[in-house]
């Protein structure tokens, strides 16, 4: 299981950052290729989608998120 917040800051070439206090925005290409993927992290989080789709699989609910989401 891979700590996508570490891996943003593992990473400063790849991962466009802004910190500003206790926020971290983070602007990247993910093209999603897995069909699944195991991450996490312990920090909420706004995501938007600029261009295909998306989807977040939580225990709960599944998101499909499209462009302009």
């Amino acid at each position: 299981m891979l700590n996508i917040a570490d891996a943003f800051q593992a990473d400063p070439a790849y991962f466009k950052k802004l910190s500003v206090k206790d926020s971290l925005l983070v602007n990247y290409n993910c093209p999603q290729i897995e069909t699944w993927a195991d991450l996490y992290t312990n920090f909420n989080h706004i995501i938007y989608t600029i261009d295909g789709t998306r989807q977040i699989v939580r225990p709960e609910k599944l998101l499909k998120l499209r462009k302009g989401q």
